[in-house]
């Protein structure tokens, strides 16, 4: 995915929202009583990374509370109450609003506080009675700039597209969709959401495998994300819909690997998982389609979170799901049972040379980190 290749790494390399970076800099340096930053903007358009990215400048922590958590207004106020010293960043806040305003005008009631708390949302935050709100839209600050930082992607990627200023203004502030798309070359399958239909409809009807990646290369920020996100609206028995889910299962871990590692190897496999295998599975699409956003829920949240480990400890080690999940099972019964024999033929036989491969292995599938019995037979491993 391109537009993870060049998203900035640091503060420095922005070009875009350069006034978010002024004003959340500003309020996280003030010492302003009872304040709350509301970032806003269309899905794409750098909230987060920027937010981040500010974050990581200024050497400040944060504690993030995403939609895909349960969230209740007894969990948000409890958030709220304990969390000290670091900052609160509410992501994704448009789901929540109202419990969100409702806890807000409960914590700062009667009370005076300097708590940093930012709201990351795609819609504006309504104002509230005990709460100072600065609101930060994100913006195409400097358009020269712009301009230049995706004329040099296309240079760096080789692609060749003509009337770039008015495919740039096509896409207006949605940075993510604008760098995503350059690489598309078709003139007949375009980037209109009103194609997704006809698309899908090829791709289902279409046994060759060359066409079928001419579409999806062509239509890429949606249909790849398009059958999961509308797997609800077909009508097809329960074997058929779990063949789908283990497909999404497959992809939503390659996604979050090549998010956290950045290396885009990863999402090719999401290419042909995603839209080619599940063409072949699925009959011909409902008349009403859900427009395409994130790749899901738990994989936006592992991506944003970082909750799934690494595993490019060992070059060679194959990356497949399920012998991940099989080596696991394997590595952790052999500890329950002491078993070290089986843990050096268990390395011997996947290649594994490191405790960090296999304690990143232990991990996977886990939203928290997960204290295994008898951890300490493998810590040597790599001596």
């Amino acid at each position: 995915m391109l537009h993870l290749k060049y998203a900035p790494k640091q503060l420095s390399e922005c070009v875009a929202n350069l006034n978010v970076i002024k004003d959340l800099t500003n309020y996280l340096e003030s010492t302003t009583e009872n304040t709350v930053c509301v970032v806003y903007g269309n899905i794409g358009s750098g909230k987060t990374v920027t937010v981040n990215l500010v974050l990581k400048d200024l050497h400040l922590h944060k504690t993030e509370i995403n939609y895909t958590e349960k969230i209740n207004k007894s969990n948000l106020l409890e958030k709220l109450e304990k969390t000290q010293n670091t900052v609160i960043i509410f992501e994704d806040s448009q789901f929540y609003n109202n419990d969100l305003y409702i806890c807000l005008n409960s914590y700062y009631k009667n009370r005076k506080s300097l708590k940093k708390i930012i709201i990351i949302s795609d819609i504006v935050f309504s104002k509230i009675y005990n709460v100072n709100i600065i609101s930060i839209e994100t913006k195409i600050t400097n358009i020269k700039i712009y301009q230049k930082f995706i004329k040099n992607i296309m240079n760096m990627e080789k692609i060749k597209k003509s009337f770039i200023l008015k495919y740039i203004d096509k896409y207006s502030n949605n940075i993510r969709s604008c760098i995503t798309n350059l690489d598309s070359t078709s003139m007949y399958y375009n980037t209109n959401d009103n194609n997704l239909i006809h698309c899908i409809n090829k791709l289902s009807n279409t046994n060759d495998i060359d066409d079928k990646i001419n579409i999806i290369n062509d239509n890429y920020i949606n249909i790849q994300y398009l059958y999961f996100e509308n797997i609800h609206m077909y009508d097809i028995d329960i074997k058929t819909r779990l063949k789908v889910s283990n497909a999404m299962i497959f992809c939503d871990t390659f996604n979050t690997l090549g998010y956290n590692t950045q290396n885009w190897e990863y999402i090719k496999y999401i290419l042909y998982v995603s839209t080619i295998n599940t063409s072949n599975i699925l009959q011909t699409p409902p008349l009403n389609l859900t427009k395409s956003t994130i790749w899901s829920t738990y994989s936006n949240l592992c991506s944003k979170t970082n909750k799934i480990n690494v595993l490019l400890a060992n070059s060679c080690f194959e990356y497949n799901y399920e012998i991940i999940k099989y080596i696991q099972n394997l590595l952790i019964h052999s500890l329950n049972n002491s078993n070290e024999d089986k843990i050096e033929y268990i390395c011997k036989k996947y290649n594994i040379k490191t405790f960090e491969t296999l304690n990143d292995i232990l991990q996977i599938g886990y939203v928290k980190k997960k204290v295994f019995k008898n951890i300490k037979l493998i810590k040597g491993i790599n001596k």
